[in-house]
């Protein structure tokens, strides 16, 4: 599977690691079973750890964004308003991606942020301001 999931509960997040060619399905899928472990609370922060992924197509890339930010608002009723998720990349094209979800998404009751580093995106998830 193209994505690996990791909770850590005491720091109230859930961190998705992604790798190889990715598709809005590989990450529905995984939003999916995440809120589908009991344990995992619905203010949970998330992670979404883009270092390792190749696009496929660009062009396919952003209509998937596009859908996935609407499939994310059709359940964030299984969610709590104000949690925060940090857009991992490693590459430039990557990060304008996370960039461009940002504003794709901009509807949703959620704190998007873009990073190039782990640990940057870590102490954001972890800090009480927003």
């Amino acid at each position: 599977m193209p994505v690996t999931t990791s909770y850590n509960k005491n720091g109230r997040f859930i961190h998705h690691i992604l790798n190889g060619d990715i598709t809005g399905v590989d990450i529905i899928e995984a939003f999916d079973n995440s809120l589908a472990v009991p344990d995992v609370k619905p203010d949970f922060h998330v992670i979404w750890d883009f270092r390792e992924v190749h696009l496929p197509n660009l062009t396919d890339t952003m209509n998937q964004l596009k859908a996935l930010a609407g499939y994310i608002k059709s359940k964030e009723r299984n969610r709590s308003e104000g949690y925060k998720v940090a857009l991992v990349s490693g590459t430039d094209l990557l990060f304008g991606m996370a960039r461009m979800y940002q504003v794709v998404a901009s509807s949703l009751p959620v704190h998007f942020r873009g990073f190039r580093k782990f640990k940057e995106a870590e102490s954001w998830i972890l800090s009480i301001a927003n």
